[in-house]
């Protein structure tokens, strides 16, 4: 991940940790099924943010370390994740993907989530190889909402298209040419779940202010962008309330 990258979420992680969906529980199951994990196993949350998908898997019990090279993000996540870091049940370290700093098979289990199409597959690949025990697993996480045709989610999209100040580039997340490099040459699996998300008014634009080519706040582009998200919520809200159809999209493997 290179350091322009690592920046982008400076001035979001609030909103990041505020309005960005959690992993739903239905994750633990299929990773479960596959052998990929138990609570006892020790994980290695990649590219850890404000700790949603580290969240997760504490909540159910296991020992988790979060790696993460943004300052703003991790602190955040520290914050969220208060409890379990002062009971050593969470550690949070400064690193990436290619140089996370964990020992040499330190991890059962290497997670990331919403993160690696942020890396460079083949030194990462390398490093989580390096980290993880003889026969672990290597589990990649997107929520993506992009492939729902429900009018919210198509005028998402417009606003999406009409504000983006950097080029999108990491909107293939569920691609083979994006996730099969992880884990060659060996296979890997996918699996998807439901994970519907609800957004009051306010949360409904900090989770706009918290998607990295869109203007940053404080901006003239933003309070634009903003007054379009209120008349966009106006129009599709349901008792306060809009919904937008996520699926969590889940790529295993192990590494040989």
């Amino acid at each position: 991940m290179s350091t322009p990258d690592t920046e982008r979420f400076s001035h979001r992680a609030d909103h990041y940790a505020g309005a960005r969906p959690g992993y739903p529980v239905a994750v633990l199951e299929e990773l479960r099924k596959r052998g990929a994990w138990s609570p006892g196993l020790r994980v290695a949350d990649i590219g850890c943010g404000t700790g949603l998908l580290a969240k997760l898997f504490l909540e159910a019990g296991s020992v988790v370390t979060g790696v993460e090279p943004n300052d703003a993000m991790r602190a955040v996540g520290e914050r969220e994740l208060r409890d379990a870091l002062e009971t050593g049940q969470f550690r949070s370290v400064k690193g990436t993907a290619e140089a996370t700093s964990l020992a040499p098979g330190s991890a059962d289990l290497v997670v990331c989530g919403q993160a690696a199409h942020w890396f460079d597959a083949a030194r990462a690949t390398a490093e989580f190889r390096r980290i993880l025990q003889p026969r672990g697993h290597l589990a990649l996480i997107w929520n993506d909402w992009r492939p729902s045709r429900q009018p919210l989610a198509l005028a998402y999209l417009e606003l999406i298209e009409d504000y983006a100040v950097h080029q999108i580039s990491s909107e293939g997340r569920g691609s083979h040419e994006l996730v099969s490099p992880f884990f060659a040459p060996g296979v890997y699996s996918g699996v998807q779940v439901s994970n519907p998300q609800r957004y009051t008014r306010s949360s409904w634009k900090a989770r706009a202010l918290s998607v990295s080519y869109l203007p940053q706040e404080g901006t003239p582009e933003a309070a634009e962008m903003l007054s379009r998200l209120d008349r966009m919520f106006t129009a599709h809200q349901q008792d306060g309330y809009v919904e937008l159809h996520y699926q969590t999209h889940v790529f295993l493997g192990q590494l040989s």
